[in-house]
């Protein structure tokens, strides 16, 4: 068994799962270089009908993995749009702002599903962490 230590106490157990995702090199950096930071832009939009009459409540598409989903209480949270950003935002672990290029920009969350929907304003934007990797 292999034992985990905590502020808590220890732990013996048969099999650790490391649940860090981005933050794995911190952890194990034998990891360093392979498994990197990723900073999405995200925004919330008030509540409105449904988009699709399909009932379809999400959707995907354009470069940086950029999505959107309707939220049972009718908001709508778009994020995505990384390569809008010179390096992708690759390697940026800081999740406490925005950049405000991509967030201004024509193609960035604010516009993304405006194309297409009559959307209600934006209630929130916040930033949000994802892994991009080497490893296959």
């Amino acid at each position: 068994p292999l034992t985990v230590v905590t502020s808590e106490g220890r732990l013996e157990a048969d099999h650790v799962v490391y649940a860090t995702n981005a933050w794995t090199p911190r952890l194990l950096p034998e990891f360093e270089g392979q498994i990197v930071p990723a900073r999405n832009h995200l925004v919330c939009y008030q509540p409105l009908h449904s988009l699709c009459r399909d009932g379809r409540r999400a959707g995907f598409g354009g470069l940086g993995n950029n999505y959107w989903v309707q939220r049972p209480d009718g908001r709508v949270v778009c994020g995505g749009f990384r390569h809008l950003a010179s390096g992708g935002e690759v390697g940026i672990d800081d999740d406490s702002q925005l950049s405000q290029h991509i967030m201004e920009s024509d193609d960035g969350p604010r516009h993304f599903l405006e194309q297409n929907f009559e959307l209600e304003p934006v209630e929130g934007a916040w930033p949000g962490i994802e892994v991009s990797t080497t490893l296959d």
